[in-house]
C-alpha cells in the first residue's frame, strides 16, 4: 500500500478520533455543570427546608421537602454515573489517539526513510554516470594522443 495514502487514512481517523474526544469532554463538562446546579438546588431545598422546620412546618410541607431532597439526591447520584461513564469513555478515546498518534509517527518514519532511499539511489545513480562520462573522457582523451 503507498505510504502517502495510508498516512491521509491515518490523519483522518486522527482526526475523527480527535472530535470524538472533543465532543465527550463537552458532554461531560455539561454534565458536570448540570450536577453541580442539581447540587445547589439541593442545598437550598436543605437550607430552606432547614428554615421551615425551625419556624414550623406542616407536617405535609415536611414530606414535600423530603420528597424533592430525595429526588434531587437521586438526581445527582445518576449524573455522578453518568459522569463516571464519560470519564471511562474519554480515557478510552485518550489511549485510542495515542494509538493512532504511534500509528502515525511510524508511518512517518517509514516514509523518511523511503525519502532518504530514494535520494542515495539518486545519488548513486548521478555518480555512475559522472564515471561513465568521465571514462569516456578519459578514453577519449587516449585516442586523441
Amino acid at each position: 500500500m503507498n505510504l502517502g495514502v495510508l498516512r491521509t487514512y491515518r490523519a483522518q481517523l486522527e482526526e475523527r478520533l480527535q472530535a470524538e474526544f472533543r465532543q465527550l469532554q463537552q458532554a461531560l463538562d455539561d454534565a458536570q455543570a448540570f450536577r453541580a446546579r442539581l447540587e445547589h438546588d439541593e442545598a437550598q431545598h436543605a437550607h430552606i427546608w432547614l428554615e421551615k422546620t425551625t419556624a414550623g412546618i406542616l407536617p405535609g410541607e415536611a414530606g414535600d421537602y423530603a420528597a424533592a431532597l430525595d429526588t434531587l439526591a437521586g438526581q445527582i447520584a445518576q449524573q455522578k454515573k453518568k459522569e463516571a461513564g464519560l470519564r471511562a469513555a474519554l480515557d478510552q478515546k485518550r489511549m485510542e489517539m495515542l494509538e493512532a498518534t504511534k500509528e502515525r509517527k511510524k508511518i512517518e518514519i517509514l516514509e523518511d526513510r523511503e525519502r532518504r532511499e530514494t535520494v542515495r539511489e539518486l545519488e548513486r545513480r548521478e555518480q555512475d554516470v559522472t564515471d561513465e562520462i568521465a571514462g569516456r573522457r578519459s578514453f577519449t582523451q587516449e585516442d586523441a594522443a
